[in-house]
């Protein structure tokens, strides 16, 4: 049934987002992964178009596979590269990138569908037939049809410009810095005095993120607000951010930043909060 076999193929799209969304998330290997999506989609198409071509007659649960591997492959390459645009377009607006991207790919789709449809009308021949009455067990694949060829080409043409693509993820540079800086920073004063005796390598921040947390919490209140947050990023020096600048790229920085720590958004960070944004940021 053609109208089960679309719905398994979107859960396929669906759980493929999920999968390799996630491991791109946690590793950040945003290149790796989009080229091989995309040189198993090129691949798919190819021999599901020359099949089709070709009048090639395969079982069921190969055909239906062959099109759920598709939808997996092809369906995390979407919202793993728009999480890539908000990567290498930091500190623009997250929203904004997003929406351009969604945007644009949806005018492009809307654009294709026409042009697929007048490319179906004819095929390009790989290899002629001998005789017309060739029996078709005889014959290698053929040709391609013009709408599954225009695939194949988005398919190489992305793939292509993926090989040659070395933009820096500048989001992931910001909070390392910021990471960097925790670790020289959470056991000095404002004054760059020790505090408590403790010395960068007595303290094993990794292990005891519990001073981390009360170096930036003041007023001892067990919460950090964002004017403890402020305070703190003044004292993580030029390499960090500085505050007290005025310009709208550092600020909106500042912010987004912000919201990735406040999880549950009440406007303050617990400890969990922060320890969890933490501990990521040591696993990536």
């Amino acid at each position: 049934d053609i109208t089960l076999i679309a719905a398994f193929f979107q859960v396929a799209v669906v759980l493929g987002g999920i999968a390799v969304g996630k491991y791109v998330d946690e590793t950040k290997q945003f290149k790796p992964v989009s080229i091989l999506s995309l040189v198993i989609t090129t691949g798919l198409l190819g021999l599901l178009g020359l099949a089709f071509g070709y009048d090639a007659v395969f079982s069921s649960p190969v055909v239906i596979g062959a099109l759920m591997a598709l939808g997996f492959f092809v369906g995390p390459l979407q919202p793993i590269n728009a999480e890539l645009a908000v990567e290498v377009a930091y500190p623009c607006d997250e929203n904004a990138v997003e929406a351009t991207q969604q945007l644009s790919g949806n005018l492009f789709s809307a654009l294709l569908v026409p042009a697929c449809q007048s490319a179906s009308s004819f095929d390009i021949e790989l290899i002629k037939r001998s005789a017309e009455n060739t029996p078709l067990e005889t014959l290698v694949p053929e040709d391609l049809r013009g709408d599954t060829l225009i695939l194949i080409l988005l398919s190489l043409s992305a793939l292509v410009y993926y090989v040659s693509f070395n933009a820096p993820l500048k989001r992931e540079m910001f909070d390392n810095q910021i990471i960097e800086k925790i670790r020289m920073v959470m056991v000095t004063g404002e004054d760059g005095e020790q505090e408590g005796g403790l010395s960068l390598g007595q303290s094993k921040l990794n292990d005891d993120f519990r001073a981390i947390f009360d170096s930036i919490d003041r007023d001892e209140s067990g919460d950090i607000d964002l004017s403890e947050f402020l305070r703190f990023l003044d004292r993580l020096g030029p390499c960090a951010v500085k505050t007290t600048k005025s310009q709208p790229s550092v600020l909106h920085m500042i912010a987004d930043l912000w919201d990735s720590l406040d999880a549950d958004g009440d406007g303050t960070l617990s400890y969990d909060e922060l320890e969890s944004w933490y501990m990521d940021l040591q696993r990536v």
